[in-house]
């Protein structure tokens, strides 16, 4: 143990790093006023919220982002914080340090039972540390403890020993960020340095420090998962890994989805993206491409559902969908940007990017992210940052700053539980894939539509209301344009049986008036195309289905495009 004059030697040559005074005061400030503050505006939702975002002491990294809403206004909850702050503890050291730890357990249970997730674990010891500061120290975990024991019982240990060492103590460090940054943090400190071959041992200092350490170091509690921020952040500490679910589960669930009812699926699909999100630990990346209206969302968004209910998750916060946007031309319409013009620098966060922060910050639960009409910007462009990091497994960077930016820190480690998923149109309005995308993703194709199941299991949610006439037209018209996979999906399909079925009474106006105009608006837009035999062949075998039917309207566009393709070589609906 130091003496009082070694302590006031350490204290006079130690050198504090830049912003330390400001944190100081802050911390001490805050402290004040967690003490002095009259119990009645102690009790009220502002003073409570005060405190469980107690950033002037530490940050509390992704535990940050927990949301603690329901503890604010609940009165035993609100009882319990503010009696803490009066509470008379044992005189005796060890009795007293067991109150405090059966205290923040009790909390932190009742915080649980209150369906708080993750657990908030960081932020209640901030706050805990607050309302009873003497009795408490701003140490988290015993990390660095750790690296200082490796090293004194391996000098001369190298850089990846070191890593491959904590670890094995802290499995869910998955990259060496972590451990190179305690390893930094102690050469800093002078408690490490260098021998003549580079490898790492113990200064006198840290000698001294290591021999005052417990003989048995407390290690990541059993059953939970220890995550830990980049630099800037604090160890924060999530649920324990829920089992995901099996494939039969989910696609019992997938099945009573109402949603889903609008398309038809076999039960492969379903299997190939089930096989494609979970086959690879790390890259969890899907492409669907093909006809557009064939419920290439709407699967993964069904997929997901089943998945977040069968786990007891919310969809809504382990779920964003995402449509991209032409204009995009870097990462920022996924992770946001960084303003550094502003009085403040702010970070304008995007709701991928929280998605992320999440799935960072609770790595055993799966989390979904649906990038809607991925290519109508260039993937390489906006999408590089993710592309790395799934490929690599290092930190997926989010910004240039060297430290936190309104909650978001600089990187994060690759949260192998996010499950992407990119839906793709070809057309003219698109971008193709580049080799570097397609070898990272899985590419499932929906070109298939099987509308006779279509029609079929329409008529099962509306019975009496089947229009036989309008399918086998629909029928006809998809069968010609399947040839030169120009045909049409199930929501144009339900689109045209939509219009037809909310056309009023007109008093002798023929149906075939009415499915001209649905034909006409829904279907032939979709016809473009070169002159080859089979082109112009599914042209004419239109054109004879639309003057079969009475759709004049369609025959006569039909003969436009025709002439169109007799004259350039080329013709589209749009001409």
């Amino acid at each position: 143990m130091l003496t009082d004059e070694q302590l006031t030697t350490v204290w006079k040559g130690f050198t504090p790093p830049a912003g330390w005074a400001k944190w100081q005061k802050d911390y001490l400030d805050f402290l004040r006023w967690a003490r002095d503050i009259p119990e009645s505006e102690l009790r009220t939702e502002a003073a409570q919220r005060k405190l469980w975002n107690a950033r002037a002491i530490t940050p509390a990294g992704y535990g940050d982002a927990i949301n603690i809403d329901a503890l604010l206004a609940d009165p035993e909850f609100v009882d319990t914080i503010v009696g803490l702050r009066g509470r008379a503890f044992s005189p005796d050291v060890a009795v007293r340090a067991a109150e405090i730890q059966g205290e923040y357990e009790r909390i932190l249970g009742m915080a649980v039972a209150r369906e708080v997730k993750p657990r908030p674990h960081a932020k209640l010891q901030r706050l805990v540390g607050a309302l009873v500061p003497a009795e408490l120290s701003c140490v988290l975990s015993y990390d660095a403890a750790h690296l200082l024991r490796y090293v004194d019982e391996h000098r001369g240990a190298t850089d990846a020993a070191v890593v491959d060492a904590l670890q094995k103590i802290y499995p869910a460090w998955t990259t060496a960020g972590v451990p190179n940054d305690l390893r930094n943090w102690s050469l800093y400190l002078g408690l490490l340095k260098r021998d003549q071959d580079g490898g790492l041992q113990l200064t006198e200092y840290g000698a001294a420090r290591a021999a005052r350490l417990p003989k048995e170091l407390p290690k990541p509690p059993a059953g939970e998962i220890i995550d830990t921020n980049p630099p800037g952040g604090t160890t924060a500490v999530v649920a324990k890994e829920i089992p995901y679910p099996a494939f039969d589960a989910i696609l019992t669930h997938f099945k009573s989805d109402p949603e889903i009812a609008d398309f038809v699926f076999e039960d492969r699909q379903l299997a190939s993206l089930h096989a494609a999100w979970r086959s690879n630990p790390r890259k969890r990346f899907v492409l669907l491409s093909g006809l557009s209206g064939t419920g290439k969302t709407a699967v993964t968004l069904c997929y997901s559902r089943a998945v977040c209910e069968l786990m007891g998750l919310s969809v809504s916060e382990h779920r964003e969908i995402v449509p991209v946007s032409p204009d995009w031309r870097d990462p920022s319409g996924l992770l946001g940007y960084f303003n550094a013009l502003h009085a403040n620098p702010t970070f304008q966060a995007e709701p991928a990017l929280r998605l992320v922060l999440r799935a960072a910050a609770d790595p055993g639960r799966p989390y979904f992210l649906v990038l809607d009409e991925m290519n109508l910007a260039r993937v390489e462009r906006y999408f590089a940052p993710f592309l790395s990091a799934m490929e690599t497994g290092k930190e997926l960077v989010l910004h240039a700053n060297g430290a936190e930016v309104n909650d978001v820190p600089p990187r994060v480690p690759w949260p192998a539980n996010l499950h992407i998923a990119g839906t793709v149109n070809m057309d003219e309005t698109t971008h193709p894939f580049s080799d570097k995308v397609l070898d990272r993703a899985f590419t499932l194709e929906f070109w298939d539509v099987d509308l006779k199941r279509f029609f079929e299991r329409a008529a099962t949610k509306s019975p009496g209301k089947r229009l036989p006439d309008v399918e086998a037209v629909l029928l006809e018209l998809h069968g010609a344009m399947r040839t030169v996979r120009r045909h049409f999906g199930y929501r144009t399909a339900g689109e045209v049986l939509a219009f037809m079925h909310a056309v009023p009474e007109l008093g002798g106006a023929a149906q075939e008036t009415f499915l001209d105009q649905a034909v006409f608006s829904k279907v032939l837009p979709r016809l473009r195309g070169e002159d080859t035999p089979a082109f112009k062949g599914a042209l004419e075998t239109l054109q004879g289905i639309c003057k079969r039917r009475g759709l004049t309207m369609c025959e006569a566009k039909l003969a436009t495009m025709m002439e169109l393709l007799k004259r350039t070589g080329v013709t589209r609906f749009w001409a």
